[in-house]
C-alpha cells in the first residue's frame, strides 16, 4: 500500500527548494508586488482615519504632537510619504510644477544628503491648492518610479511660518547644504532660509 502524502501550499522540488504552487499564489510576481502595495497603501489609510478618530489624550492628537495646540484653521500643509529615496527636490519641483501654488517645500534628507528620508512637506497659498494635491497625486506612482504608491496627508504644522519656524528650530546645520535646503516663496520670489 502506497503512502500518501497530503499537499501543502509548498511542494518541494530539487534539492529541497520550496515552490509556490500556482493554484495557491496566482499571477506573475509583478501582480503579487502590486496588490501588496495596494494593500499596503490601504493598510495606511486606514490606520490613519483611526488615529484621526481617536479621542485626545494628554492633549496629543495625530495632527497635533505633544506641545503643539491642535490646528484649527484651513489645511495647507500635507506630508507626501512613501517618496523614492533617490529622488531629489528637482525631481519633486519638475513633477510638481509651481504656478503660485505652493509657497513651501521640503524633502528631508540624511545627515549626508546622498539621499532623502522618504517623505516631504509641501505648504499650499490655499486649501483648494491642498485639495487638488491630495486628489491628484494620492495613491499615484511618482514619474520616473512607478512602484512608488505616495501618501498624502495632512501634516502636523501647518502654514508656511509655522513649517519655517519649526524647520529654524530642529535642523538648521543641516540644512546649510545646497540639497538640503526647503524651498520657500514670499510674494512669487524664492528665498532662502538665512534670510527669513
Amino acid at each position: 500500500m502506497q503512502q500518501v502524502r497530503s499537499q501543502s501550499s509548498f511542494a518541494p522540488s530539487g534539492s529541497a527548494r520550496l515552490l509556490p504552487r500556482p493554484d495557491v499564489f496566482p499571477g506573475t510576481a509583478d501582480e503579487l508586488l502590486s496588490r501588496w502595495q495596494a494593500s499596503s497603501a490601504q493598510m495606511t489609510d486606514l490606520v490613519i482615519r483611526i488615529m484621526s478618530a481617536m479621542p485626545v489624550v494628554g492633549g496629543e492628537t495625530p495632527s497635533s504632537p505633544a506641545g503643539r495646540e491642535a490646528h484649527t484653521g484651513p489645511v495647507t500643509t500635507l506630508m507626501v510619504r512613501n517618496i523614492p529615496l533617490d529622488c531629489t527636490q528637482d525631481m519633486l519641483v519638475e513633477a510638481w510644477q509651481n504656478e503660485g501654488t505652493y509657497d513651501f517645500l521640503y524633502l528631508p534628507r540624511t545627515s549626508s544628503g546622498k539621499i532623502n528620508l522618504g517623505y516631504a512637506f509641501i505648504n499650499f497659498t490655499d486649501e483648494a491648492g491642498a485639495r487638488g494635491f491630495r486628489a491628484r497625486w494620492h495613491r499615484t506612482g511618482f514619474p520616473g518610479f512607478p512602484r512608488a504608491r505616495l501618501s498624502v496627508s495632512i501634516a502636523g504644522s501647518q502654514g508656511q511660518a509655522a513649517n519655517i519656524n519649526e524647520l529654524k528650530a530642529k535642523s538648521l546645520g543641516r540644512l546649510r547644504a545646497r540639497q538640503c535646503e526647503p524651498l520657500i516663496f514670499l510674494d512669487g520670489r524664492r528665498v532662502e532660509l538665512d534670510e527669513l
